[in-house]
Order: C-alpha cells, then structure tokens, then sequence
C-alpha cells in the first residue's frame, strides 16, 4: 500500500549537486561492473548502498536512498 508519491533526497534536485549525483552514479557503475555484480533482481539494493558510501567518501554528501525514505515500499 503507499500514500502518495515517493520521497527522494532532495540533494537530487540541487542543481549545484546535478553533476556530482551524475558522476556518483557512473563510478557505482563502473565499481559494481569491476566487482562483477550485474543488474538483477534486488540490485537496486546495492547498488544504493555503494553510491551512497561513494557520495559520502568523495564527495561528503550524505545522501538518504529510496529504500531509506520509503520505508513502506519494497524494492526490487
């Protein structure tokens, strides 16, 4: 059941972050990609997970996942 729209970081929308979120998502890629993990079912989940450690190591951003503001949601 949800209750409206889902929650997002808002640091997504910032425009002074708009190029630090883009990099963010393709070193994650490039990481998982070394790591050998593929997309599939659940990947979304760490995918999250080293974005977020990623955004936070390099960038000082502490960023909040789907899964974190959405605690109702179930990702896959």
């Amino acid at each position: 059941m949800r209750f409206g729209p889902e929650r997002m970081d808002p640091k997504e929308n910032d425009p002074q972050f708009r190029e630090v979120f883009k990099e963010a998502d393709l070193k994650t890629e490039q990481e998982l990609k070394r790591r050998g993990i593929n997309p599939h079912l659940g990947y979304c989940h760490i995918f999250w997970q080293t974005k977020k450690r990623i955004l936070r190591r390099e960038y000082k951003i502490d960023w909040k996942t789907p899964a974190e503001l959405n605690p109702m949601v179930h990702y896959d």
